[in-house]
């Protein structure tokens, strides 16, 4: 603790500077950080295709910003809310997590989709 620096503001409490408000230790990172190759699997919370970006809900809670920049594979046309992608989160200090390296799994199938598949398979006899 004797090599921390601390920002704070000073408050003012019956006229007496005597509280210390918005404490921040500067000397730690204050960012939490994962191993290198990290990457968690998330789903689209929801995307908006004319702007390229959008949020991803996280398996234990919270969200990461995902933009169009950071899609490495095709079928971001094919995003739907619900649809599965690999990403890495990447902290940002004051702002939102960030999805790096995201990777589309699966798509949303569409309704009509999976009634004229499992057609098919019945008259397949399947």
């Amino acid at each position: 603790m004797a090599d921390e620096n601390i920002l704070f503001t000073p408050g003012i409490h019956n006229g007496k500077r005597d509280r210390a408000l918005n404490i921040r230790v500067t000397s730690r990172p204050l960012l939490e950080t994962y191993p290198a190759d990290y990457a968690e699997e998330c789903s689209l919370e929801n995307y908006n295709h004319d702007r390229g970006f959008g949020f991803l809900k996280r398996p234990l809670g919270g969200y990461l910003f995902l933009h169009r920049s950071n899609i490495v594979t095709e079928g971001e046309q094919s995003l739907k809310p619900g649809s599965l992608v690999w990403c890495r989160p990447l902290p940002q200090e004051g702002q939102n997590w960030l999805a790096v390296n995201v990777q589309i799994l699966e798509p949303v199938p569409e309704a009509e989709s999976e009634t004229s598949l499992s057609l098919a398979l019945q008259n397949a006899g399947l």
